[in-house]
């Protein structure tokens, strides 16, 4: 599958992020955000969980923007952990998505990238549906899963992951008893080799909502 580099403006800035778009099969109408890590932790475009995301949804048969937060990998500006930056960043990857793919339109992160696209997802009617990666239970909370009300909604977590610990999430998730949880076994928030799992979940779940 073919990746090109894009850069995202943001509305109302003059910075510019780095971004990576992989097209779907040919006259795929549909596309998804996926969301990095902690920026300030290392969060990139290039980790393997964003990418085993990617290739999820290009095989479901939606086209993806990964990109980086400002202050990372190629993106200009500060590197902030703000949570209404990253919004601004998650936005300005969208607003990079619609203009190569008409739409509808599913909102993706992982780990910290998970707030950012559920605010998202939460906000913007563009959005169809949500799949969040290892949400970080201190991050996000019942009220969060609960302000996403407008579809679908997939959680991907491992049973070792000890910033997504499964007592903790399914009772947050308990705002929205038909979010779909998969539990990968043996994963922990990095998921190691559990990534094809990853990928294997999302083009599995997805054109069901497409």
């Amino acid at each position: 599958m073919a990746r090109n580099g894009v850069s995202c403006e943001l509305s109302g800035s003059d910075l510019r992020l780095e971004g990576w778009f992989t097209q779907a099969a040919s006259g795929a109408r549909a596309g998804a955000v996926v969301a990095p890590p902690h920026p300030l932790y290392g969060g990139l475009l290039t980790n393997p969980v964003v990418t085993a995301a990617a290739e999820g949804f290009a095989a479901a048969g939606a086209s993806c923007m990964a990109f980086n937060y400002r202050g990372t990998g190629a993106s200009q500006g500060s590197v902030t952990d703000d949570p209404g930056s990253s919004v601004a960043d998650y936005t300005g990857a969208l607003d990079a998505l619609a203009e190569r793919v008409p739409g509808p339109y599913l909102a993706a992160g992982y780990s910290f990238g998970s707030r950012a696209a559920l605010a998202v997802a939460s906000a913007d009617p563009r959005v169809l549906g949500a799949v969040l990666v290892a949400p970080p239970v201190d991050m996000i909370g019942a009220q969060d899963f609960a302000a996403f009300e407008a579809g679908p909604l997939l959680v991907i977590v491992g049973d070792r992951d000890s910033y997504a610990p499964l007592d903790r999430l399914r009772a947050a998730l308990a705002a929205r008893p038909d979010a779909r949880l998969e539990v990968i076994d043996g994963a922990d928030h990095f998921f190691g080799s559990g990534t094809s799992a990853i990928t294997a979940l999302v083009a599995t779940v997805v054109p069901g909502w497409l």
